[in-house]
């Protein structure tokens, strides 16, 4: 697999523990070692940005209050286009001002079959960070890649001189 241009990810499950979120309270729980990912990314100049289903002005609070902002060109959520994911333009609204088109030399990282389906429809790299195979519905998806976790998105990253 070749070196990426920019790093888009999920939000919820991808790099936040989502399912035990109350946003009142925002108590954010990040994945271990997603910041870690993030940093180094960052580091090595790669443009990151996220694609969520979660509503963008959420998500955009979230990566607020964990202090995340500086590492994301552009955070995109439900209801900041036309369309949501998995429609391509949302990946295309991640990527606007990096000088960067959608392709396969930009990686979407995410957790489930969504993830890959609309890596797919926008001509991306799908990677999945999940141990179980991703499920879109009853549908398995297969994406490019898949590791356990961060430290093996980590070590795969070493793997293509990004990290």
């Amino acid at each position: 697999m070749r070196r990426p241009r920019a790093v888009l990810f999920d939000w919820d499950n991808t790099l936040v523990v989502s399912w035990e979120i109350i946003h009142e309270s925002l108590r954010l729980t990040p994945l271990t070692d997603a910041e870690a990912t993030l940093a180094g990314l960052h580091r090595n100049g790669l443009p990151l940005g996220v694609v969520s289903s979660k509503q963008g002005e959420l998500v955009r609070e979230e990566a607020a209050h964990l202090g995340w902002t500086g590492y994301f060109a552009r955070i995109v959520g439900a209801e900041d286009g036309p369309m949501d994911k998995p429609a391509p333009e949302v990946m295309a609204m991640a990527l606007e001002g990096t000088g960067i088109t959608a392709g396969p030399d930009v990686w979407y990282v995410g957790d489930t079959g969504i993830d890959v389906t609309c890596a797919r429809n926008a001509g991306c790299t799908a990677v999945i960070v999940s141990a179980d195979p991703p499920r879109d519905g009853d549908s398995p998806r297969t994406p490019d890649h898949q590791v356990a976790d961060h430290a093996g998105l980590q070590g795969f990253l070493r793997t293509v001189n990004s990290f």
